[in-house]
């Protein structure tokens, strides 16, 4: 049994690593495309960012 989550995606990231089959790798990415969606990548203003930067020098 794996001991760990962290174990356990490293034995997933090698086991997929080492698949050359086309259509399998397609029906698990389409099986993890409907666990996990990407985050939105959010782009700050020079401004926000300049906030920012402020509020952390503050601390």
């Amino acid at each position: 049994m794996i001991a760990n989550i962290k174990e356990l995606k490293s034995l997933l990231h090698e086991s997929i690593e080492n698949i050359d089959d086309e259509s399998f790798l397609q029906t698990v990415k389409h099986i993890l495309d409907h666990k996990y969606q990407p985050k939105e990548e959010v782009t700050l203003s020079s401004y926000q960012e300049k906030r920012i930067d402020e509020a952390k020098k503050k601390h």
